[in-house]
């Protein structure tokens, strides 16, 4: 018999297995991890803002994904947390996960309450977002050495800019 080290705090009961034989599973704002060589568990806590761990997945990397207030870590094999995702800004009930993924191809689905359904490439991380200033065009310049100062000209607006985003995405 063993006796895992749970707090007493979570009220679901997640795991998944890892490639190497190790078995993971959720306590509140920790991982609880499952040695079957040494049969004997460790135990991680999430960096940040404790949070609960609502949902497990093992990714086609091998590693754990953990998903918990909004914000997905994955559990790297040098025993820490890197930070991959969080959620846009909005209300508990929005910002609510209750559905999450990662497929054979390397995606993760994230299904929300009430702000839909994300699809994150996870070959693409790190991601990297900045905030609407100008129009398209401006904004991507602004993040590139020596063009911070240029302005497309006769796009004032953001219609034709837009307009052109819409073109290039498509690409």
């Amino acid at each position: 018999p063993y006796t895992v080290p749970f707090t007493g705090r979570t009220d679901v009961a997640l795991s998944c297995a890892l490639p190497d034989g190790q078995i993971a599973l959720a306590d509140f704002n920790s991982l609880i991890l499952y040695h079957p060589g040494s049969k004997k568990f460790s135990k991680v806590a999430l960096p940040g803002k404790p949070a609960k761990i609502r949902h497990l997945s093992t990714g086609p990397d091998g590693l754990v994904y953990v998903e918990a207030g909004g914000r997905v870590y994955r559990y790297l094999k040098n025993g820490t947390f890197q930070f991959v995702w969080e959620m846009l800004p909005g209300n508990a009930i929005e910002r609510m996960v209750l559905g999450f993924l990662i497929d054979n191809t390397g995606a993760m689905w994230i299904g929300t309450n009430a702000n839909g359904l994300y699809k994150v490439n996870l070959k693409t991380l790190p991601l990297s977002a900045s905030p609407y200033q100008v129009n398209f065009h401006s904004d991507v310049l602004k993040m590139i050495s020596g063009f911070d100062g240029v302005k497309p000209p006769g796009w004032a607006n953001n219609r034709w800019s837009y307009l052109f985003r819409y073109h290039y995405m498509q690409s």
